[in-house]
């Protein structure tokens, strides 16, 4: 039968006792072992407290040091006995199985609880211990409370089809061991999920609602946070009994606790691995800081310097120059389609490609082909990014390059200005690149401005891609001071898009 929980409550007042983990009591074919041990050696083999440990065995249960296995020779035996030696050494043996099997109890009591809170594994050993103690406890407290002799804690896995048992108070600890409930048929915990206390009077005229436990009479709550059910907690008893709704509105107030003590669980994991993603997210910035150049060109005739910003803690943009062996100057902008750590990832394969592949004599077409494939046979589909790198020879003062996706570029001299063709497909979208080469000669005076997607759209909204360009970008300015007024542009816009600038600028 069924009870409308009413809507008042009355409080319970716990008093906070000790709740013992799993204990040795109920270890299958112990007894068998004891007497088999007994009729083949002749010595009897039994459980027992001593005040400063044994002669014989090992301590049979690492929270109690006092509890060992004993030998006694068993009077009037028909056969010679073994060797007190031997028999003493099957007793030691026989003493560490059980204790690894009492430790292996243990752990799977707090890997339970732990589970129940759906907590990652994290170093919080002795917490997780804590709240299977505290589970336990709360539930012999409210089946005591109610006149009941057991109590069950089963928590709905992530598919809400089976309820998996979790804690338990005066319970086979081999509950742990079995599988599942499935939800199917498990009439009362379902009419229980849906906010029915279940009161069962009598277990054996009411089989049809499959009680988990053999006992006259059991009653079946919700466990429930305000936004979703977590499982059910069950309390049985030894005689057949009605429960009042005094009593059932008490369990009610204890399987509320019991959801309380696992949400605060999952508050406090889910705060542990948010300071190490954070602490993960700030040493990826730094690294990612840390790769931009921060050395001065020892070019005579060029200055060149580069700003990136990301809009989140890391992102997809990066710009990077370097000297190759045959005397030309590499520089890049890139820019990864995608945001945030995703990003981050892209960026990385990008540079570490580029550098790769800079090892061998290229041009720059050549360099953006050999990334595309790169990126595309790394992961099909899934990774893009777009590129402009150049390549410029310091004798001729011819730059080539390549552009690739959403970047822009410009080149000034004097007061007069204009865009350069960036038109070349995003990288790792198709398996095959192809784009005309570009050259052009740099002039004396001549500043190249190279724009990420981001930088781009945040100068044309502040209004500095157009006729006063020039103006922007006095005559004489330095690379370094020509950076620092386009960034100063987009100082005051809404940061929404990762941003880099790259200025190269041939000396007067």
């Amino acid at each position: 039968m069924t009870k409308q929980i009413p809507s008042y409550l009355r409080l319970h007042t716990e008093h906070n006792t000790e709740s013992a983990p799993p204990t040795t009591a109920g270890y299958p074919g112990l007894t068998e072992l004891c007497s088999a041990f007994a009729a083949l050696s002749g010595w009897k083999l039994e459980e027992t407290v001593v005040e400063q440990g044994c002669h014989f065995s090992p301590s049979i249960a690492s929270d109690d040091p006092t509890r060992r296995l004993s030998l006694t020779a068993i009077e009037g035996r028909e056969f010679d006995a073994a060797e007190p030696e031997a028999a003493e050494a099957m007793a030691r043996a026989i003493g560490g199985l059980l204790t690894e099997l009492q430790r292996t109890r243990q752990a799977l009591w707090r890997r339970e609880a732990e589970l129940a809170a759906q907590a990652a594994k994290t170093p919080r050993s002795q917490e997780d211990s804590q709240l299977a103690q505290q589970l336990a406890f709360v539930l012999k407290g409210g089946a005591e409370s109610v006149g009941c002799q057991a109590a069950a804690l089963y928590l709905l896995d992530d598919d809400t089809s089976e309820l998996k048992y979790r804690s338990g108070w005066n319970l086979p600890e081999e509950r742990f061991l079995e599988p599942a409930r499935p939800l199917r048929g498990a009439f009362a915990e379902l009419e229980a999920l849906v906010g029915h206390a279940v009161v069962l009077e009598d277990l054996r005229l009411l089989p049809h609602w499959n009680a988990p436990e053999d006992f006259a009479s059991a009653v079946c709550v919700p466990v429930s946070t305000p936004s979703s059910p977590l499982g059910v907690m069950w309390v049985f008893g030894d005689t057949v009994r009605d429960y009042t709704d005094e009593q059932t509105n008490l369990l009610e107030i204890v399987a509320g606790r019991l959801a309380a003590d696992l949400e605060r669980e999952v508050l406090i994991d889910q705060g542990v691995k948010r300071r190490q993603v954070d602490r993960q997210i700030n040493h990826a910035a730094v690294w990612q800081e840390s790769h931009l150049p921060n050395s001065t060109l020892m070019l005579d005739d060029y200055e060149i310097a580069g700003w990136t910003r990301q809009a989140e803690d890391v992102g997809g943009d990066l710009h990077d120059w370097n000297l190759l062996p045959d005397g030309r100057l590499a520089l890049l902008t890139g820019d990864a389609q995608a945001v945030g750590v995703e990003a981050a990832l892209v960026a990385a394969s990008l540079h570490a490609a580029v550098r790769s592949h800079a090892n061998y004599r290229h041009s720059a077409r050549q360099m953006a082909h050999r990334v595309n494939e790169t990126l595309w046979t790394g992961a099909a589909g899934e990774q893009f990014a777009s590129l402009f790198y150049g390549l410029l020879d310091p004798e001729t003062h011819e730059l080539e390059y390549a552009a690739a996706g959403h970047v822009a570029a410009f080149l000034k001299n004097g007061r007069s200005w204009r865009p350069l063709r960036c038109d070349g497909a995003v990288l790792g979208a198709e398996p095959q690149w192809r784009d005309k080469p570009r050259k052009f000669l740099m002039k004396q005076g001549d500043v190249l401005v190279v724009a990420s997607e981001g930088a781009c759209l945040g100068l044309l909204e502040a209004d500095a891609l157009n006729a006063h360009l020039p103006d922007l970008l006095p005559a004489g300015a330095s690379a370094a001071e020509i950076v620092n007024l386009l960034r100063d542009e987009l100082a005051d816009l809404d940061l929404t898009d990762d941003q880099t600038l790259l200025v190269l600028r041939r000396k007067s």
